[in-house]
């Protein structure tokens, strides 16, 4: 009931004839299961490829989806890109069941995580090798303890399903296991979303999260109704984000109910209210998981309120090699040396000052969408960044100037070349 791991070469008359009799003997039966017309039309033009061009040029496959099976367990059939070779991938099995997401996301929603902007090249395609750089460095160098990808910082609404999809797939092949994963499943579609969520859940992604609707719900029936559609029909765990400032806002009433559905295990908190955040706390914290999107009040939440867990992208900009105060001052306040924490925190304050000017417009209703901002802080400080994509727009070369001095004045420009240096 899953295909293992295979090569098969084109030359290998016999082998390829054996596997497309496979094919046809299963294909109504697998077609049943899968998502979508175009996945469906790909998948038989996949089939005919073996069966009539046996000595046609290699076969070229550029179909970067995997399918889950069955909604039981984590079951797939996934076809990367490949000259002369087409592959069958392996089963990936979930880390945990339905039921024990919220016990799993206490033990692996924890310390500290960025959330990485996509890359495109300059002809506007997806830049595989920037994407997969940056989270590679993240992890060797800046300490992450965790990534979101798909997110708001990575331009998610520009992008189609297939080539969120495969940055899911990359995001994955660059981690190779080493911290936990979240993929945005973000859509107004609720069906869209169980598609994201159940690729997500069949290559290894450790959780998803997903915003509320961003139209057609206007009231907390509405928006309970989507999240357990959602819930209903995939197994992987699911984090909630609220960002009432720009979409429909997730009360802790709210919260203490998505919170009874099985597979609801974290929430990321983007609303700018103290009050709210201690209130959500309160409400639903012994059940879920929670962070608190903004790195200002982190050393506050850690140690005084005893989150465990901080989701911002604040910590690929503010660190580079060499130089991690972020991770720094939290595993001081883990250790209980609070004066060294508050001491290296404290040292933030200048380079929180220009993200409050030049990249704090994700959570605002109005304004420019900060994703060239970020992209050109992360290459001043060594990172990849390049262009955005429509409906985002580029950052003009006399604000590049102001930033770049603004950036240098704080020494972290400094910081980088010395790193280069000792490289």
């Amino acid at each position: 009931d899953f295909i293992k791991v295979s090569t098969i070469d084109r030359h290998d008359e016999a082998r390829r004839l054996t596997v497309l009799l496979w094919f046809l003997c299963a294909e109504d039966a697998l077609l049943q299961r899968l998502n979508g017309g175009q996945s469906i039309h790909q998948f038989r033009v996949a089939c005919k490829a073996l069966a009539l061009t046996a000595w046609a040029p290699p076969l070229v496959t550029d179909l970067p989806f995997c399918y889950d099976l069955t909604l039981e367990t984590c079951r797939i059939i996934s076809m990367s890109r490949c000259v002369g070779r087409l592959f069958f991938l392996r089963r990936i099995s979930m880390k945990y069941r339905k039921n024990e997401a919220k016990e799993y996301a206490r033990t692996a929603l924890k310390g500290v995580w960025t959330a990485l902007p996509y890359h495109f090249t300059a002809d506007d395609k997806i830049d595989e090798k920037s994407i997969a750089h940056a989270l590679d460095y993240s992890i060797s160098e800046l300490k992450i303890d965790g990534h979101y990808c798909s997110g708001n910082v990575a331009e998610f609404w520009s992008l189609t399903d297939e080539e969120r999809m495969r940055c899911h797939e990359i995001n994955v092949e660059a981690n190779k296991g080493r911290v936990p994963l979240i993929a945005g499943c973000h859509h107004q579609n609720p069906y869209e979303v169980v598609k994201l969520a159940k690729h997500a859940e069949a290559i290894g992604i450790d959780f998803v999260i997903i915003l509320t609707p961003y139209q057609g719900a206007k009231n907390d029936d509405a928006v309970f109704d989507f999240y357990r559609f959602i819930a209903e029909r995939v197994n992987i765990g699911i984090v909630l984000f609220n960002i009432p400032s720009v979409y429909y806002p997730i009360s802790e009433h709210l919260a203490a109910r998505l919170a009874t559905l099985p597979n609801v295990a974290g929430f990321k908190q983007g609303g700018p209210s103290p009050s709210a955040t201690v209130s959500l706390r309160q409400m639903i914290g012994k059940e879920l998981t929670v962070s608190v999107a903004d790195e200002t009040p982190w050393l506050h939440n850690l140690t005084v309120m005893k989150d465990q867990w901080l989701l911002n992208y604040c910590p690929h900009l503010y660190q580079v090699p060499g130089y991690l105060p972020i991770h720094d001052y939290t595993q001081a306040a883990l250790a209980g040396d609070y004066k060294k924490a508050i001491d290296i925190c404290a040292t933030l304050t200048p380079l929180r000052q220009i993200h409050a000017k030049w990249v704090g417009g994700y959570g605002k209703p109005h304004g420019r969408m900060p994703s060239a901002e970020m992209k050109y802080w992360m290459e001043c400080i060594g990172m990849p960044g390049g262009p955005v994509r429509t409906p985002c727009l580029e950052l003009p070369e006399d604000k590049k100037a102001e930033m770049y001095a603004e950036l240098k004045a704080t020494g972290i420009l400094d910081r980088v070349k010395t790193a280069k240096k000792a490289a």
